[in-house]
């Protein structure tokens, strides 16, 4: 009798032979002959560009971003409430734009959903380039900008799908059914609300002037559509498991994420600078085709192409430049410009322009011809994921390996799960994916998942509040990941050269406050919950200085911490609107010679300037000396006036 393991392999073999019949050549010519014709169905043809282009990784290698996604399939499993337990821009079903690793019925629902998000994409696009072109040529063209699709995450695709809707609804004569399009964009809206906010808030924005422009009675279209929204994120929320009292604290809390990103997780990288002007260049070019090809519309529509595409512009403006993700924007920037064009465009015209959008992509992500050409291992891909998702009755041994590689990247040591059993877990700074790697352990998260996210106030906060509460984690499992101390040793990892113990800082002084080592190995400390908090912080000095002038730090009694409080960073009107239209300057702070960056929006929270010798744990782990002067500025080396007010902090007696 066969193992199940052995029928498992069977069927996936089986799997992957199917679609390698659907590669022959003979069927490909055969699929070209009818492209020829024109009597390919558009969707089929789609659906090949899709497989051909398919751009998600059976198994993917564990990163930073890995961490949080499988963090995120873990918190729906396990029933986790968002904007209470858990605070993100996903929300509970933003798994759905991630089907890797596997990891059980969320990664086979994210299959779908991927597949649709790409699907739509590329028929979209497809049917925007049928304007110019013969089906065949348009088929071809549509592979060829399918394979950049790599650079694009599901609600990427899902995004650039609304515009291309819109665009093509919006060229219509009359909507035949205006209101089950206002359903549908309602629908589709809680969904991406629900799944990543802010592209949810741009896809309702859109969506509605979208409806408004299409329909012969605008106010009960876009009623329809609000209601339409509003009954689909109770349904889905509900139907997650979901607290209605959350929803709100969701969508609050999401918000600050996103409004707090620009001033946190801003980067440049010098040398791809010049895709600003290619960014700019591709942004006029949507302009001008937006304004040529409505010329005949009415006021109300050629009003809403203009809304439609400056939405859609200014959030990939946004998502492109404040981290620097220029493939990403060039990309979507681009394919909106070409479903655009006017019908009167010649085909030299358009071969141009996606020339010159190609070249500009590839230089950017540096592509070699070789990877671009991979279509055969794209639609293996494609086919593995399929065969493991359809095959419900083997889920759970699916997940399981995947668990196990997971688990083998991460190596936690034995003696370390041990000390782990039975309690509650947080996962500090950034190993979210050990909730997934180990399903075994009672996770519970701080709200904000990865440390580095908790970069404003409010988000600080909420993590410091859960220390504070009677349901905090009773241990912290903390990894050495990169990143230095202040003497230079190997330290406890934080991103963008920050420094680790200025991370959520009002929440790292809890836990300074609550914990204390119980184990350590070369990578990894346990630490535990005592049941004891600090006291009342008592004032050590306030001193007012210039942005980049170097602060004395006051000594405290001894036995107490120092922490410090900075009013003035990146204030004033003008900062705010430079965060808002692009990203804000880059901050740095200066701790006893060494220069770190520094989060402009929790530097009045209390940093951690020095901890006494009993409270440091092991040296790997340990804060290390006291910061003796401090100095903080922006990237120009100014910044104005900034108040530091120093406070000691008493530790708990044993």
């Amino acid at each position: 009798m066969s193992s199940p393991q052995g029928s498992t392999r069977v069927r996936e073999v089986a799997g992957k032979a199917a679609w390698g019949r659907a590669l022959q050549p003979a069927r490909l010519v055969a699929i070209a002959g009818r492209l020829e014709s024109g009597r390919a169905s558009p969707l089929v043809v789609a659906t090949i560009v899709v497989v051909l282009s398919w751009p998600v990784q059976t198994n993917p290698t564990l990163s930073l971003d890995l961490e949080w996604i499988a963090g995120l399939h873990r918190a729906a499993a396990i029933g986790l409430r968002f904007g209470s337990d858990v605070t993100f821009t996903y929300g509970p079903v933003g798994f759905l734009g991630f089907p890797t690793p596997f990891l059980g019925i969320t990664s086979a629902l994210a299959l779908a959903a991927t597949f649709a998000a790409y699907l739509a994409a590329a028929w979209l696009l497809l049917a925007s380039l049928r304007r110019h072109l013969p089906l065949a040529a348009a088929a071809c063209l549509t592979l060829v900008l399918g394979r950049t699709f790599s650079a694009l995450t599901t609600f990427d695709a899902l995004q650039f799908a609304i515009v291309a809707a819109g665009v093509w609804l919006l060229r219509q004569t009359s909507v035949r059914y205006p209101l089950i399009v206002a359903v549908a964009a309602g629908v589709v809206s809680a969904l991406a609300v629900l799944g990543k906010l802010n592209t949810g808030v741009f896809a309702a924005a859109m969506a509605l002037v979208v409806v408004a422009a299409i329909s012969p009675r605008p106010r009960r279209d876009v009623a329809v559509l609000v209601a339409s929204a509003a009954i689909a994120t109770l349904a889905i929320w509900i139907g997650t498991a979901q607290q209605l009292g959350d929803l709100a604290a969701y969508v609050r809390s999401s918000l600050d994420v996103i409004s707090g990103y620009s001033e946190a997780m801003s980067l440049t990288k010098p040398a791809l600078v010049w895709t600003y002007t290619v960014f700019a260049f591709i942004a006029a070019v949507a302009a001008w085709a937006a304004w040529t090809s409505s010329s005949g519309w009415t006021t109300a529509k050629r009003l809403a192409l203009g809304a439609l595409v400056a939405l859609l512009l200014f959030a990939t403006w946004k998502s492109g430049y404040v981290r620097f993700h220029a493939a990403e924007a060039i990309l979507i920037a681009s394919l909106t410009a070409l479903i655009l064009l006017p019908s009167a465009v010649g085909r030299g015209t358009l071969v141009a322009l996606v020339g010159s959008f190609l070249i500009a992509f590839l230089g950017i992500t540096q592509v070699t011809p070789a990877s671009y050409a991979g279509m055969p291992a794209s639609a293996r891909s494609l086919a593995q994921q399929v065969s493991t998702a359809a095959a419900f009755w083997a889920w759970e041994g699916a997940a399981r390996r995947s668990e196990v590689r997971l688990a083998s990247e991460l190596a936690v040591p034995q003696d370390v799960l041990a000390a782990l059993d039975g309690v509650t877990v947080d996962f500090d700074p950034l190993e979210a994916g050990l909730a997934a790697a180990y399903p075994s352990l009672r996770w519970r998260p701080m709200p904000v998942l990865q440390t580095y996210s908790a970069y404003t106030p409010l988000l600080d906060q909420l993590d410091a509040e859960l220390l504070r509460s009677a349901s905090r984690p009773q241990r912290i499992l903390r990894h050495v990941t990169g990143g230095y101390t202040l003497d230079g040793r190997q330290g406890s990892g934080s991103i963008d050269g920050r420094f680790y113990w200025f991370e959520s800082p009002a929440a790292t002084v809890e836990r300074m406050c609550r914990y204390r080592e119980v184990l350590a190995s070369a990578d990894w400390q346990v630490l535990a919950d005592t049941g004891r908090a600090c006291g009342a912080p008592t004032p050590l000095g306030v001193t007012v200085a210039a942005a980049g002038a170097t602060v004395p730090v006051p000594t405290a009694p001894a036995g107490d911490l120092v922490v410090v409080r900075v009013d003035g960073v990146n204030s004033g009107l003008a900062a705010r609107l430079r965060a808002i239209l692009w990203r804000s300057p880059s901050w740095y702070v200066t701790l006893n010679g060494m220069r770190y960056r520094l989060v402009p929006g929790t530097a009045s929270q209390g940093l951690l300037l020095s901890v006494p010798a009993a409270s440091q744990g092991s040296p790997r782990f340990a804060f290390g000396p006291a910061v003796k002067t401090i100095a903080i500025a922006n990237e120009s080396g100014h910044g104005g006036e900034l108040t530091y007010t120093f406070l000691a902090v008493p530790m708990p007696t044993p």
